[in-house]
């Protein structure tokens, strides 16, 4: 597999937000969960929780990288990374996406919402079916929306770990 630990300053992510506080960092911050793996993790967060005094906040993380997956065979590709989510755990609010593109994200090729009903507060490995990207070269990119300003005090989104291998998701 294709592996992108995530470490200090790390060169592999770069992140956008909607707010100067909260926004996505490669650090070990808050200390819990902080960080799964290494010296840190990608997270979004302003090294405490997620909450602009009162405001939604956004942003995303995108991977300088390029997953180059034009010469895999067979039926399958997978992206695997450990996650967790200290955030709302009703549908609609606090909104955990990621996404791909083809084209340096004028569009997406594919997004994939993750469930924040599951595996709140544990850091959880994540298996995302890829399938529709082989035969192409992409980028991925981490997207955290809160949808409003309410219940914004957890501590935000982590994520850890990230691979890609052809195979199918387990």
């Amino acid at each position: 597999p294709v592996n992108f630990a995530v470490d200090y300053n790390d060169p592999w992510f770069v992140g956008s937000s909607s707010s100067t506080t909260v926004k996505w960092q490669t650090d070990a911050t808050p200390s819990a969960p902080g960080r799964l793996t290494g010296a840190a993790s990608l997270n979004f967060n302003n090294g405490t929780n997620f909450d602009d005094a009162g405001k939604q906040v956004k942003g995303a993380a995108y991977g300088k990288f390029l997953v180059d997956a034009s010469k895999v065979t067979g039926a399958y590709l997978t992206m695997s990374f450990f996650s967790y989510g200290d955030v709302e755990a009703l549908t609609g609010v606090d909104s955990r996406t990621v996404e791909f593109s083809t084209d340096g994200f004028l569009t997406t090729a594919l997004s994939i919402k993750l469930d924040n009903s599951k595996n709140q507060k544990i850091w959880y490995m994540e298996t995302l079916n890829l399938s529709a990207l082989i035969g192409k070269v992409f980028q991925v990119r981490f997207v955290f929306d809160s949808v409003d300003g309410i219940n914004n005090g957890g501590a935000g989104w982590f994520v850890d770990d990230v691979n890609f291998y052809a195979g199918p998701v387990v």
